[in-house]
C-alpha cells in the first residue's frame, strides 16, 4: 500500500449522489456547514468519491467563497476532452509527479471518458499565493487542456460515475 494512502488531510465532504447533482446551490450549502470539514486518508476520500460524495478540496471557513480560503492539501484536475487517461498518466510520469487517485465522472462514457486526478501534497498550502502556484503548475504547465474552472478555490467536485475508479488506482480503495 502506498504510504500516501495513510496520510491524514482535511477537505470539505458533501452529500452522496448516484447521478450528477442538479441543485448545485444545495451542494454548496451542504459543504459550507461546519460538519462538512473532515480529516481522512486518501483511501477514505477515494471511498467517499466512489460512493458519489461531492467534495471541496479547499478548506473554506465562513462559506463557499474563494475569499474564505484557509488551506488546501489535495489538488484535483478535471479532464473532459483532449486527453486520455493513458496520456494524462504518461504526462505525469514525464513531469515526475504521481496522482494519488483517479476516477471517472458522472458524465463519462467509454466513447468519451471524463475523469479526475487527485494529487496529495506533503503539507497543506495556507496562502492564496501558494495555492495559485500549485494551480498554475497543474493547470498551466502539466495539464493546460484540463478544465480551467479548477483554478477557483471554491470549486466543488462531484463523486464517481458508473465507470468508477480508473483501474490503476483500484488498489487505493481495496
Amino acid at each position: 500500500m502506498n504510504p500516501a494512502n495513510e496520510v491524514k488531510f482535511s477537505y470539505l465532504l458533501g452529500n452522496p449522489h448516484t447521478t450528477r447533482p442538479v441543485n448545485i446551490g444545495a451542494e454548496r450549502i451542504a459543504l459550507a456547514r461546519p460538519e462538512a470539514l473532515v480529516t481522512t486518508t486518501m483511501t477514505e476520500l477515494a471511498r467517499y468519491l466512489m460512493a458519489g460524495h461531492t467534495i471541496s478540496p479547499a478548506i473554506l471557513e465562513g462559506g463557499m467563497s474563494a475569499s474564505n480560503f484557509t488551506s488546501q492539501q489535495i489538488f484535483m484536475t478535471d479532464h473532459d476532452k483532449g486527453l486520455t487517461v493513458e496520456e494524462a498518466l504518461e504526462r505525469c510520469d514525464k513531469c515526475n509527479i504521481k496522482p494519488d487517485f483517479g476516477y471517472f465522472t458522472f458524465g463519462s462514457t467509454p466513447e468519451l471518458p471524463k475523469f479526475r486526478l487527485c494529487f496529495l501534497l506533503d503539507k497543506p498550502v495556507t496562502t492564496e499565493q501558494d495555492r495559485l502556484l500549485m494551480i498554475e503548475y497543474f493547470l498551466g504547465t502539466v495539464f493546460p487542456e484540463a478544465d480551467q474552472n479548477c483554478r477557483d478555490a471554491c470549486r466543488i467536485f462531484f463523486g464517481a460515475g458508473a465507470m468508477g475508479v480508473i483501474p490503476c488506482f483500484q488498489k487505493v480503495i481495496s
